[in-house]
C-alpha cells in the first residue's frame, strides 16, 4: 500500500453523519456500513457527502464484518441519482468498527481497490469513512487512488479530515 501525501478534506452532512451513528449503535457490537453519495466540487476536488444508503434489509452484520443488501443499495443509489438529476453520484462507503480503530483493515483496503477498479462504480478515488468506538464514535475518513509503480499498479490509500456542515432543508 502506498501513501498520497496531502491531507484533503471530505465534508459531510451533519444529519447525514447522526443517521450514521445512529445506525452504527442501533447495529453494536456487530459492523454496520452503507454506501456515500453526493459530488465533488472546487478548485481542490473537494468531496460532499449529502446522501447516504444504510445496509439495506438483508444486510448481514457480524461482530468483524457486515455484507450489505447489495441490491436494495443499487436500486437507493439509482433512486437518489435520478431525483438529484443526475448531480449526486455513488462516492464511496462507510462502515463501523464496534470496539475497534479507525485504521482501514486489510479488507477495507481491499474494498477500496474494487471500488477505484470498478467500471461500474466510476469513481477512480472512492471515499471511505469509517466510525470507531461507540457508543462513543470517532469519525475517519480515507480516499483510495490507483497509482502507477513502474510496470504496476498499486492502491495509494490517504487519510482525509472529515469536516460537517449543516444543509438547509
Amino acid at each position: 500500500m502506498g501513501s498520497v501525501s496531502m491531507k484533503e478534506q471530505i465534508w459531510v452532512d451533519v444529519s447525514i453523519l447522526d443517521t450514521m451513528l445512529r445506525e452504527a449503535n442501533n447495529a453494536a457490537p456487530f459492523e454496520t456500513g452503507g454506501v456515500l453519495l453526493g459530488y465533488r466540487t472546487g478548485p481542490k476536488d473537494e468531496t460532499v457527502v449529502t446522501h447516504s444508503v444504510g445496509a439495506g434489509p438483508d444486510a448481514t452484520r457480524e461482530s468483524s464484518r457486515f455484507v450489505p443488501d447489495y441490491d436494495f443499495q443499487e436500486m437507493e443509489i439509482a433512486r437518489i441519482y435520478e431525483n438529484s438529476g443526475r448531480v449526486l453520484s455513488y462516492l464511496g462507503d462507510w462502515h463501523s468498527h464496534p470496539q475497534g480503530s479507525e485504521h482501514l483493515s486489510r479488507k477495507d483496503i481491499l474494498t477500496l481497490r474494487r471500488i477505484a477498479t470498478s467500471v461500474d462504480a466510476r469513481v477512480p478515488s472512492p471515499i471511505m469513512l469509517v466510525l470507531a468506538g461507540g457508543p462513543e464514535w470517532s469519525v475517519a475518513g480515507w480516499q483510495g487512488r490507483i497509482v502507477r509503480r513502474l510496470w504496476w499498479k498499486t492502491l495509494a490509500v490517504a487519510p482525509l479530515a472529515v469536516r460537517t456542515f449543516a444543509a438547509s432543508r
